[in-house]
Protein backbone atom coordinates (compact mmCIF):
# COMPACT_ATOMS: atom_id res chain seq x y z
CA UNK A 1 0.00 0.00 0.00
CA UNK A 2 1.40 3.44 -0.90
CA UNK A 3 2.59 5.48 2.07
CA UNK A 4 0.12 8.31 1.36
CA UNK A 5 -2.82 5.94 1.77
CA UNK A 6 -1.56 4.92 5.21
CA UNK A 7 -0.98 8.53 6.24
CA UNK A 8 -2.65 9.53 9.53
CA UNK A 9 -3.69 12.81 7.90
CA UNK A 10 -6.45 11.04 5.94
CA UNK A 11 -9.90 11.49 7.47
CA UNK A 12 -10.97 8.72 9.78
CA UNK A 13 -14.18 7.18 8.50
CA UNK A 14 -16.65 5.05 10.38
CA UNK A 15 -17.80 3.38 7.17
CA UNK A 16 -16.90 -0.31 6.77
CA UNK A 17 -13.72 -0.37 4.73
CA UNK A 18 -12.90 3.25 5.56
CA UNK A 19 -11.42 5.35 2.78
CA UNK A 20 -11.88 2.75 0.05
CA UNK A 21 -15.59 2.51 0.80
CA UNK A 22 -15.91 6.25 0.15
CA UNK A 23 -14.05 5.85 -3.14
CA UNK A 24 -16.34 2.99 -4.12
CA UNK A 25 -19.47 4.98 -3.29
CA UNK A 26 -18.20 7.88 -5.39
CA UNK A 27 -17.47 5.56 -8.32
CA UNK A 28 -20.95 4.02 -8.01
CA UNK A 29 -22.59 7.46 -8.05
CA UNK A 30 -20.66 8.44 -11.18
CA UNK A 31 -21.49 5.16 -12.92
CA UNK A 32 -25.21 5.47 -12.20
CA UNK A 33 -25.14 9.11 -13.27
CA UNK A 34 -23.38 8.19 -16.52
CA UNK A 35 -26.08 5.63 -17.35
CA UNK A 36 -28.83 8.15 -16.55
CA UNK A 37 -27.07 10.78 -18.69
CA UNK A 38 -26.83 8.51 -21.73
CA UNK A 39 -30.47 7.48 -21.37
CA UNK A 40 -31.55 11.12 -21.13
CA UNK A 41 -29.65 12.05 -24.28
CA UNK A 42 -31.13 9.11 -26.18
CA UNK A 43 -34.70 9.96 -25.22
CA UNK A 44 -36.49 10.82 -28.45
CA UNK A 45 -38.15 14.16 -28.97
CA UNK A 46 -40.71 14.98 -31.61
CA UNK A 47 -40.80 18.19 -33.60
CA UNK A 48 -44.50 18.73 -32.94
CA UNK A 49 -45.38 22.24 -31.85
CA UNK A 50 -48.55 23.32 -30.12
CA UNK A 51 -49.67 26.84 -29.34
CA UNK A 52 -50.96 29.98 -31.01
CA UNK A 53 -49.50 31.92 -33.88
CA UNK A 54 -45.83 31.37 -34.57
CA UNK A 55 -45.05 30.17 -31.05
CA UNK A 56 -45.32 26.65 -29.77
CA UNK A 57 -43.79 24.07 -27.47
CA UNK A 58 -41.34 21.35 -28.40
CA UNK A 59 -42.90 18.09 -27.26
CA UNK A 60 -40.80 15.40 -25.66
CA UNK A 61 -42.08 12.04 -26.87
CA UNK A 62 -41.92 10.46 -23.42
CA UNK A 63 -42.58 13.32 -21.03
CA UNK A 64 -44.87 15.74 -22.82
CA UNK A 65 -43.98 19.43 -23.25
CA UNK A 66 -40.48 20.10 -21.96
CA UNK A 67 -40.62 22.16 -18.80
CA UNK A 68 -37.56 23.75 -17.28
CA UNK A 69 -39.26 24.98 -14.14
CA UNK A 70 -41.91 22.43 -13.26
CA UNK A 71 -44.69 24.95 -13.85
CA UNK A 72 -46.80 25.73 -16.90
CA UNK A 73 -46.11 29.45 -16.52
CA UNK A 74 -42.35 29.02 -16.55
CA UNK A 75 -42.15 27.15 -19.84
CA UNK A 76 -40.52 28.93 -22.76
CA UNK A 77 -41.73 27.74 -26.17
CA UNK A 78 -39.52 26.88 -29.11
CA UNK A 79 -40.45 28.76 -32.28
CA UNK A 80 -41.34 26.70 -35.35
CA UNK A 81 -38.97 26.90 -38.26
CA UNK A 82 -35.66 26.47 -36.44
CA UNK A 83 -33.02 25.02 -38.79
CA UNK A 84 -32.56 21.28 -38.15
CA UNK A 85 -29.08 21.82 -36.75
CA UNK A 86 -30.23 24.46 -34.26
CA UNK A 87 -33.25 22.39 -33.24
CA UNK A 88 -31.06 19.36 -32.57
CA UNK A 89 -28.59 21.48 -30.63
CA UNK A 90 -31.38 23.01 -28.53
CA UNK A 91 -32.75 19.52 -27.80
CA UNK A 92 -29.34 18.41 -26.52
CA UNK A 93 -29.00 21.52 -24.35
CA UNK A 94 -32.45 20.93 -22.90
CA UNK A 95 -31.59 17.30 -22.21
CA UNK A 96 -28.36 18.20 -20.38
CA UNK A 97 -29.93 21.03 -18.39
CA UNK A 98 -32.84 18.77 -17.45
CA UNK A 99 -30.42 16.03 -16.40
CA UNK A 100 -28.42 18.40 -14.21
CA UNK A 101 -31.20 20.42 -12.59
CA UNK A 102 -34.62 18.85 -13.04
CA UNK A 103 -34.52 15.10 -13.65
CA UNK A 104 -35.10 13.83 -10.09
CA UNK A 105 -37.55 14.56 -7.30
CA UNK A 106 -37.08 14.60 -3.55
CA UNK A 107 -39.06 11.59 -2.24
CA UNK A 108 -42.18 12.58 -0.36
CA UNK A 109 -41.83 16.23 -1.32
CA UNK A 110 -41.86 16.21 -5.10
CA UNK A 111 -39.49 19.17 -5.42
CA UNK A 112 -37.47 18.75 -8.64
CA UNK A 113 -33.72 18.40 -8.33
CA UNK A 114 -31.11 17.08 -10.71
CA UNK A 115 -27.97 15.02 -10.91
CA UNK A 116 -25.86 18.16 -10.38
CA UNK A 117 -26.45 17.90 -6.64
CA UNK A 118 -25.91 14.13 -6.55
CA UNK A 119 -22.73 14.13 -8.63
CA UNK A 120 -21.47 17.04 -6.52
CA UNK A 121 -21.31 14.69 -3.55
CA UNK A 122 -18.24 13.05 -5.13
CA UNK A 123 -15.23 15.08 -3.95
CA UNK A 124 -13.22 16.71 -6.72
CA UNK A 125 -14.43 14.71 -9.69
CA UNK A 126 -18.08 15.63 -9.14
CA UNK A 127 -17.56 19.38 -9.37
CA UNK A 128 -15.23 18.92 -12.35
CA UNK A 129 -17.86 16.93 -14.26
CA UNK A 130 -20.80 19.22 -13.52
CA UNK A 131 -18.64 22.28 -14.19
CA UNK A 132 -17.64 20.89 -17.59
CA UNK A 133 -21.28 20.29 -18.51
CA UNK A 134 -22.19 23.83 -17.39
CA UNK A 135 -19.47 25.25 -19.65
CA UNK A 136 -20.72 23.05 -22.49
CA UNK A 137 -24.19 24.62 -22.19
CA UNK A 138 -22.65 28.09 -22.44
CA UNK A 139 -20.66 27.05 -25.53
CA UNK A 140 -23.83 25.71 -27.12
CA UNK A 141 -25.52 29.03 -26.39
CA UNK A 142 -22.73 30.76 -28.28
CA UNK A 143 -23.18 28.34 -31.19
CA UNK A 144 -26.91 29.16 -31.22
CA UNK A 145 -26.14 32.85 -31.60
CA UNK A 146 -26.81 34.07 -28.07
CA UNK A 147 -25.56 37.69 -27.85
CA UNK A 148 -22.47 38.54 -25.85
CA UNK A 149 -24.27 40.25 -23.00
CA UNK A 150 -26.43 37.14 -22.52
CA UNK A 151 -23.34 34.95 -22.59
CA UNK A 152 -21.93 37.13 -19.82
CA UNK A 153 -25.09 36.51 -17.78
CA UNK A 154 -24.76 32.78 -18.42
CA UNK A 155 -21.15 32.82 -17.26
CA UNK A 156 -22.25 34.75 -14.18
CA UNK A 157 -24.88 32.12 -13.36
CA UNK A 158 -22.30 29.36 -13.73
CA UNK A 159 -19.82 31.29 -11.58
CA UNK A 160 -22.37 31.84 -8.81
CA UNK A 161 -23.23 28.15 -8.93
CA UNK A 162 -19.56 27.20 -8.70
CA UNK A 163 -18.90 29.58 -5.81
CA UNK A 164 -22.03 28.53 -3.92
CA UNK A 165 -21.34 24.86 -4.53
CA UNK A 166 -17.88 25.21 -3.01
CA UNK A 167 -19.26 26.15 0.42
CA UNK A 168 -18.63 23.12 2.69
CA UNK A 169 -21.82 21.47 3.85
CA UNK A 170 -24.12 23.88 2.02
CA UNK A 171 -22.90 23.62 -1.55
CA UNK A 172 -25.21 20.83 -2.69
CA UNK A 173 -28.22 22.50 -1.06
CA UNK A 174 -27.33 25.68 -2.96
CA UNK A 175 -27.26 23.73 -6.24
CA UNK A 176 -30.75 22.40 -5.52
CA UNK A 177 -32.13 25.92 -5.10
CA UNK A 178 -30.16 28.01 -7.60
CA UNK A 179 -30.31 25.71 -10.70
CA UNK A 180 -27.82 27.64 -12.83
CA UNK A 181 -28.12 25.33 -15.82
CA UNK A 182 -31.87 25.78 -15.96
CA UNK A 183 -31.42 29.56 -15.81
CA UNK A 184 -28.97 29.41 -18.70
CA UNK A 185 -31.30 27.20 -20.73
CA UNK A 186 -34.09 29.74 -20.27
CA UNK A 187 -31.79 32.51 -21.52
CA UNK A 188 -31.10 30.46 -24.67
CA UNK A 189 -34.80 29.76 -25.14
CA UNK A 190 -35.69 33.43 -24.78
CA UNK A 191 -33.13 34.30 -27.43
CA UNK A 192 -34.43 31.68 -29.86
CA UNK A 193 -38.03 32.81 -29.28
CA UNK A 194 -37.21 36.15 -30.96
CA UNK A 195 -37.74 36.46 -34.72
CA UNK A 196 -34.60 35.61 -36.72
CA UNK A 197 -34.10 39.23 -37.80
CA UNK A 198 -34.15 40.42 -34.19
CA UNK A 199 -31.73 37.68 -33.18
CA UNK A 200 -29.25 38.73 -35.86
CA UNK A 201 -29.51 42.37 -34.76
CA UNK A 202 -28.65 41.45 -31.16
CA UNK A 203 -25.45 39.59 -32.01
Amino acid sequence: MPDWLASPTLPSLSLPGGWWTLVGLGAAILLIAAVAFVRRLRRPATTTYVGEGQRGELLDARRGPFNTTGTQEGRHPSPPGLPPGEEARLRRVRAVADFLDNSLKIPGVGYPIGWDSVIGLVPGAGDAITGTLAVWIIVQGHQLGVPKRTLVRMCGNAGIDLAGGAVPGLGDAFDVIFKANRKNLRLIEKHLADPPADRRALR
